[in-house]
């Protein structure tokens, strides 16, 4: 008997019952709908057959039939009233729903409906219905909300889904997350959860089906069936005026973008964000895995690497965290749009992805004014207070000087104190950026750049530096006497930011300003 059975509309009260179903055949001969045999079961155990005027329809091999079915069966949903389907030949019915948890659901997003298990009620509401990319697949997901109504604390059942695309089964295990700690609820508690599965990157349907149902041992006891279709996917967002909410059990926070800066190199543009991650619980709590990808209004992907960390806030405290993306040369950020959201990944961790998403506009980003900066220019800008993660520092004393004479110089000394002193009222920072540090030879134009590693700069107080340049291709350009400018680079990742530049003299002698 290779086919599907599919409810799709419930409709119980006191003066009967309408069931309309979908049989699709998956075989490979005619089926008859004369073979099967429905019954509804009262709140007495007694059997009331369901009538169709379709008996005679034939459904075709991989074709779909809707079917009507009617009943007077008394129903006052104080009671479960079961569907019993049988088929010819086989004693026992082959299918059994629950159809007072089938009954007249309201399928819109934000509705609480209603289901009862073990003699009490619960409320479910579906939330949102998203669909977001995984590699070459796509995670989809339900978020539902579990309501206790009642006067007493119940139980959080046990409880697997079933989702289907147009009718047909998942390929792709089913999974729920939400409820690993979940115990029970308290009157008028609600807990919220996720049910997902992985589809194929190009897999296209329009309905989505998913049945709840509570797991007892090797048994399932259908609990409640809601839908929805594409046009609500990706409709909800988990943010509000900027600010991303997780509502996860235990580790309830707000996020939002702190800045956002756009570091260069010859091989592309890396996107860098930075984090603010409030710990809205009263008790130290870990730190949601975020997760992230900058979108364009093309909906190409750009998928972005977030700090992690093991460390806790503290209750009310702040974090501060950071996420990057590489992207062309001629990206515009203005063009790209963040989307923010959780981890979320298939139990062997082959597949992993977002869900629980937000687009989220970007800042504007503060830039240095380099319009009146080039290698001829003898404007600077202040070297004080500049941000370099997890720092800032500020530059001073700075001398240029050689070794050797004119049309014979060896060596370039460049040497400076600086002042590094770490950002205040965080828990957590971001990883360490490095520095670097461009000497321009204003005449000849002509530079060389070294990158001075994090853990080679000292934090507390005022600390000097001396950087050494060999270079000769530069060094024979040197005059006795010429104009010098140095720019200071946020570099991370091999990629760099310009902070500050300043222009001065150098010479033989030490040139302090």
């Amino acid at each position: 008997m290779p086919f599907t059975f599919q409810l799709k509309d419930v409709q119980l009260n006191r003066y009967g019952a309408q069931i309309t179903a979908t049989i699709q055949n998956r075989g490979n001969k005619s089926l008859k709908l004369s073979n099967f045999k429905f019954h509804v079961v009262n709140e007495k155990k007694e059997s009331i057959p369901l009538k169709t005027d379709q008996a005679n329809v034939e459904i075709l091999p991989n074709t779909n039939k809707e079917i009507r079915l009617v009943s007077d069966v008394w129903y006052d949903g104080a009671n479960d009233i079961y569907l019993a389907v049988n088929f010819s030949g086989v004693k026992a019915p082959i299918l059994v729903y629950n159809l007072n948890n089938q009954n007249a659901n309201d399928n819109r997003l934000g509705v609480w409906n209603t289901f009862t298990n073990k003699g009490v009620q619960y409320q479910i509401m579906l939330e949102a219905v998203e669909r977001q990319p995984a590699a070459d697949a796509d995670f989809v997901v339900a978020h539902f909300a579990l309501k206790n109504p009642g006067s007493k604390a119940l139980p959080v059942p046990a409880m697997g889904g079933t989702i289907l695309f147009d009718g047909i089964e998942a390929n792709s295990e089913v999974n729920i997350t939400g409820l690993e700690n979940a115990i029970a609820l308290g009157v008028n508690e609600q807990i919220k959860f996720s049910v997902y599965t992985l589809v194929p990157y190009s897999f296209n349907f329009n309905n989505l089906d998913i049945q709840l149902y509570e797991k007892s041992e090797d048994k399932k006891k259908n609990l409640i069936k809601l839908s929805s279709n594409v046009a609500n996917f990706n409709k909800y967002s988990f943010a509000n005026n900027g600010v991303y909410r997780i509502s996860d059990l235990g580790k309830t926070a707000e996020v939002s973008i702190r800045k956002v800066n756009t570091y260069v190199n010859s091989n592309g543009k890396l996107i860098y964000v930075e984090l603010d991650y409030k710990n809205n619980e009263k008790r130290f709590a870990d730190v949601a895995k975020l997760a992230a990808y900058f979108k364009t209004d093309d909906e190409s992907y750009f998928p972005a690497t977030l700090t992690e960390t093991d460390q806790k806030i503290s209750p009310q405290g702040m974090g501060l965290m950071s996420l990057w993306a590489t992207v062309p040369s001629d990206q515009s950020v203005e063009d790209l749009t963040l989307v923010l959201g959780q981890k979320i990944a298939t139990p062997d961790s082959k597949y992993s992805g977002i869900f629980k998403v937000a687009s989220i506009s970007l800042p504007d980003e503060t830039t240095l004014d380099v319009s009146h900066i080039n290698n001829t220019s003898v404007v600077s800008t202040s070297m004080s207070n500049l941000e370099l993660q997890p720092y800032n520092v500020s530059f001073e004393n700075i001398v240029a000087n050689y070794v050797g004479t004119p049309g014979s110089i060896s060596q370039l000394n460049i040497s400076f104190s600086y002042v590094l002193f770490k950002k205040s009222g965080y828990d957590i920072l971001p990883e360490a950026h490095d520095l670097a540090i461009e000497f321009v030879d204003v005449f000849s134009g002509m530079s060389v750049t070294q990158v001075i590693q994090s853990s080679n700069l000292q934090a507390g107080g005022v600390r000097s530096y001396t950087l050494t340049i060999n270079d000769q291709a530069l060094l024979q350009k040197l005059r006795s006497t010429g104009l010098y400018r140095l720019n200071i680079y946020d570099s991370y990742k091999g990629y760099n930011k310009l902070i500050a530049s300043k222009v001065d003299w150098y010479w033989m002698q030490q040139n302090n300003f």
